[in-house]
């Protein structure tokens, strides 16, 4: 689906506001940048302001004069902002579920109340092939509760043990991208001590259910941040920091591998990429690097089945998929291919399964998703067509049945299906519906031009 935004401007005939003409503008202060490569002049460097606990007055006054001035042009369109609102709100579900999704003995969804902005993150009891229906449904976290005195709310992950009985959640209350980070005995429903503030929204639980890493956001560059180690009902202040990386244009995100039994530190630009890993089962290790950085070199790896499998454009601009062992997985010599690059085809990304490899492709255009049996034989080609995509959906356990499939165009609202591992069968779970939207009243046509 497309949306397409832009300004409006005011209706024939009407004349802006006179705060129109008078919009605040902000002083010239000269300013040299210095930096190792170079100096440059910057008038505007005083707005800027890093301290999130002592914001300065003078940037406040001009930030409030420009809202003011914002809120007196727009007021004309203040009926036909409202309007818009309520088209597009009337056109949405918002109190759909989501589909559950299995996670090592668990189902996981998120459950909504008619009226109610926030889900409550449930789960129950089963194994790969379904629910049990014998378990009874538990909340995990009821956001509606944490969110019913913040002006602003936002979940950035949640996450239980790996022995099921702590929840880990990373929560905004302001908006800026600045989480806190809770955990809490699920048995008892007690929060443990400590409140870590400041942090980016993912972490990830160590093998022995007490460790957790996590990134603090640095407060200059607030999409990035350094890895820290933290002990489960310690103080903060102890938490130990894992080697940061020096070069801070690059970006670092933290996961855990497909098969848990690693941590994984994407450090990525945007021709370069490195990972390092701690082993699950040894937190206190050092991060070791598994792919080093190259120039011009772009890839993502993730580790299930004892082995990495790899994505990268080394020689393959389109990419590949290799297979590396688990000992020395940088040694070019020990790969194994196991999607050569081809000039029709580039892969988009991959998930590993314990039987499959699933990969989204991209041909002509279209997006779509191939299921690889251990041979390398396809077991099943999600193809959606003229003018559609496929897109793996949320899939969490390498040892699931199922993979999720999204398979969407421009005038078929999202459609969420089921495909067997072991057979390839099609089972098509939800199809999103877009309230007075009727798919086949459109037609969607690709078309070529040389």
């Amino acid at each position: 689906m497309l949306l397409v935004c832009g300004a409006l401007a005011p209706a024939q005939g009407q004349q802006p506001p006179a705060a129109a003409q008078r919009a605040p503008l902000a002083d010239k202060r000269p300013y040299v940048v210095k930096s190792p490569h170079g100096e440059r002049r910057d008038d505007y460097y005083w707005l800027r302001d890093d301290d999130t606990g002592n914001k300065r007055p003078e940037v406040l006054r001009y930030l409030e004069a420009e809202n003011r001035h914002t809120e007196a042009v727009l007021a004309p369109l203040r009926g036909l902002r409202e309007r818009l609102y309520q088209e597009m709100a009337a056109r949405v579900k918002a109190d759909e579920n989501s589909l559950p999704v299995y996670d090592r003995g668990w189902w996981t969804w998120r459950q909504f109340e008619p009226g109610v902005e926030h889900p409550r993150l449930m789960r129950r009891r089963g194994n790969a092939d379904g629910p049990d229906p014998q378990a009874r449904a538990e909340v995990l976290l009821d956001l509606p509760q944490q969110a019913i005195a913040q002006r602003y709310y936002a979940l950035g992950q949640a996450q239980v043990s790996p022995d099921g009985q702590w929840l880990a959640w990373t929560e905004d209350t302001q908006g800026r991208g600045a989480y806190e980070l809770y955990v809490q005995h699920l048995p008892s429903r007690k929060l443990s001590p400590e409140r870590i503030r400041g942090v980016l929204e993912g972490f990830v639980w160590a093998a022995d259910s007490r460790t957790l890493f996590y990134m603090r956001q640095d407060r200059a560059n607030l999409h990035t941040g350094a890895v820290w180690r933290h002990l489960r009902g310690t103080e903060p202040a102890a938490d130990a920091l894992v080697p940061d990386e020096a070069d801070k244009t690059l970006f670092v995100e933290l996961r855990a591998s497909a098969s848990r039994r690693q941590v994984l530190i994407d450090i990525h630009g945007s021709d370069t990429a490195e990972l390092r890993a701690v082993p699950a089962e040894q937190p206190a290790q050092p991060a070791r690097v598994v792919f080093a950085r190259r120039n011009g070199v772009r890839l993502h790896a993730d580790h299930a089945g004892g082995r990495w499998v790899l994505r990268t454009n080394e020689g393959a601009p389109n990419f590949r998929l290799v297979e590396a062992p688990e000992q020395s997985p940088d040694r070019r010599d020990g790969w194994r291919t196991l999607v050569p690059a081809r000039d029709d085809a580039s892969i988009e990304g991959f998930e590993v399964f314990d039987e499959v490899l699933a990969i989204e492709e991209r041909v002509q255009t279209r997006r779509r998703v191939r299921l690889l049996r251990a041979d390398g034989r396809d077991l099943r080609v999600v193809d959606p067509g003229e003018g559609g995509t496929a897109a793996l959906g949320e899939n969490r356990d390498p040892a699931a049945a199922t993979v999720q499939v999204v398979v969407q165009s421009i005038v078929r609202p999202p459609a969420t299906l089921d495909i067997g591992l072991v057979n390839g069968r099609e089972l098509q779970r939800r199809q999103d519906i877009i309230r007075g939207h009727d798919p086949a009243q459109y037609r969607a046509q690709l078309l070529w031009a040389p």
